[in-house]
């Protein structure tokens, strides 16, 4: 498809032959590479099954993968979430294989849909960027699986982006806006303070009462003298 653009922009004369080169040998490089990184993701599922990663010092088949490929811990995180998801989308790991879709891309696939419209998905994530692809399949939801004898439900995805193509089996989520209830508050009365006027009540002052002081008459001592004086 980027080819055949490519072409037609030029016969056209939007685009110089230059450039029409560039896009092709830039799609056929992101081919191989998309590609390259389909047999990566199938080498590692292989490795999981008969657990060949499980080696000593290896902690996690994350780690096993960032030490072998060289990749960084979040690179090797995202390839075991595709390998982790590819029985459940065959579709879009074909595409995978074919060099139709990137990493990036199927990453987004493995995270957002559901096994049951993966077909679909992948026919919308081959015409759509990896921000297209996360936007939209991050907000909508997805049909349950169809029951036996009931067909299953047809619904669009309803975006304003007008890169991204209308799909079938994908249906809008539907919020129906939040209604509050307004607050009744009852007004506040303020009832009046009612203080008594202080009193004051006169000091009430007892009286004192004197007792007269009785004094006792001093009794006369007798007097002492020594002996051999003659008394007066």
């Amino acid at each position: 498809m980027q080819n055949t653009s490519a072409s037609l922009w030029y016969c056209l004369g939007m685009i110089t032959a230059a450039q029409v080169d560039a896009e092709q040998e830039l799609a056929a490089v992101c081919g191989v590479l998309n590609a390259s990184y389909a047999r990566l993701v199938a080498i590692v599922d292989q490795s999981l099954q008969d657990d060949s990663w499980a080696i000593a010092g290896v902690r996690s088949p994350e780690h096993w993968l960032a030490m072998r490929a060289g990749l960084s811990p979040f690179h090797a995180r995202q390839v075991l979430a595709v390998v982790r998801r590819c029985g459940d989308l065959p579709t879009v790991m074909g595409q995978f294989a074919a060099g139709q879709l990137s990493l990036d891309q199927v990453s987004v696939v493995a995270r957002y849909a559901p096994a049951h419209v993966e077909a679909s998905v992948a026919e919308f994530a081959v015409n759509a960027s990896v921000t297209q692809l996360r936007r939209a399949l991050s907000k909508y939801s997805f049909d349950p699986p169809a029951q036996p004898g009931v067909s299953p439900r047809t619904t669009t995805f309803d975006t304003k982006d007008p890169a991204i193509p209308r799909l079938a089996t994908v249906r809008p989520v539907t919020r129906k806006p939040a209604t509050r209830e307004p607050v009744t508050r009852k007004p506040m009365t303020l009832k009046p303070v009612t203080r008594k006027p202080a009193t004051q009540e006169p000091p009430t002052v007892k009286p004192v009462t004197v007792k007269p002081a009785t004094v006792k008459p001093a009794a006369p001592r007798p007097v002492t003298r020594p002996r051999g004086t003659a008394s007066p």
